[in-house]
């Protein structure tokens, strides 16, 4: 009779050890979940993400060409001066976000440091997760000589954002629409 109880509970040990391990390969096949919203509007349909086995290659526009390339999106026009709000679940233990100038195709349109990787500050709450940005002037957006760019909605911002969680190095990626300057005031 002990011999019984014992095969029992050897049993039940390796099912539950086996429940964990495959519990614990499954959430690092999950891609953590992102949205982004601006005011109320949800922009998340332009984002695209993969799972990065080494660091970032900032240089690479796979992702960009992607979304553009792709009927199913439409990329929105976000006006200069709103916030982005970036929810992520769970939060990351690190992150880090570059913008580039994009050309219709999503290929960069300056191939050179600085230009084509912008750091962007992220306002992260500690407490929540949620991470905002505020849409300002790129600089190098007044650097075109093509007219159409300076039209309402004629520049294209891609963002990257690199997250780091514990089993895992995600990259994701949106494109919008903006203007290269703020209108003047001025009259």
């Amino acid at each position: 009779m002990k011999k019984a109880h014992w095969f029992t509970l050897m049993a039940f040990i390796l099912v539950c050890s086996l429940l964990v391990i495959m519990m614990n390969s499954k959430q690092s096949h999950v891609v953590p979940e992102i949205t982004l919203k601006v005011g109320n509007d949800d922009i998340s349909s332009t984002l695209k993400s993969r799972t990065l086995e080494d660091p970032a290659d900032f240089e690479d526009a796979s992702l960009f060409r992607s979304i553009m390339n792709d009927p199913a999106i439409t990329i929105p026009y976000v006006k200069l001066g709103e916030t982005v709000h970036i929810s992520l679940h769970p939060k990351p233990k690190s992150f880090e976000v570059r913008e580039s100038i994009l050309l219709t195709d999503g290929d960069f349109k300056y191939k050179r440091q600085p230009a084509q990787q912008q750091p962007v500050t992220l306002n992260f709450n500690d407490n929540e997760n949620e991470a905002t940005f505020t849409l300002n002037e790129n600089v190098f957006a007044l650097l075109s000589s093509n007219s159409q760019d300076y039209q309402p909605g004629g520049t294209i911002r891609g963002f990257r954002l690199v997250c780091k969680w514990e089993d895992r190095t995600q990259e994701y990626a949106f494109v919008i629409k903006t203007d290269a300057h703020k209108p003047s005031t001025a009259k």
